[in-house]
């Protein structure tokens, strides 16, 4: 796809992306939906701008349960209850995208998924 001879693909490849989608599910009874927020980013392309406007985008969206995506090699995958363990969560991904330690949980209720079929 290119934009005013621009290669879009190559500015992703080259500046990455973080992708935010909102999912509301119906809440038991008639209350407000349940919300989950999916990111999903490639953590060494990013800025720590970029990843301070998320984090204001994400706290809007007030989720019950934040799912984090990392495009590595090989995609790793993280369910944070709210939204403040998958912020830092990011923020260790973009502080050090290479750290060996980063497929452990960095919460007591955040769980990693690798290998789970949300993400194969």
């Amino acid at each position: 796809m290119k934009v005013r001879k621009r290669n879009v693909a190559m500015a992703i490849s080259k500046l990455g992306y973080i992708h935010i989608q909102s999912i509301d599910h119906p809440a038991p009874g008639h209350g407000t939906p349940n919300r989950t927020v999916i990111v999903t980013l490639q953590p060494w392309l990013l800025s720590k701008i970029t990843m301070v406007a998320a984090a204001f985008a994400i706290a809007d969206l007030s989720p019950e349960c934040t799912i984090v995506v990392a495009e590595f090699a090989k995609r790793e995958c993280w369910v944070s209850p709210g939204y403040m363990p998958a912020l830092r969560r990011i923020a260790t991904l973009i502080d050090d995208p290479g750290d060996a330690n980063i497929s452990s949980p960095a919460e007591p209720n955040e769980r990693s998924v690798i290998g789970s079929p949300l993400i194969n």
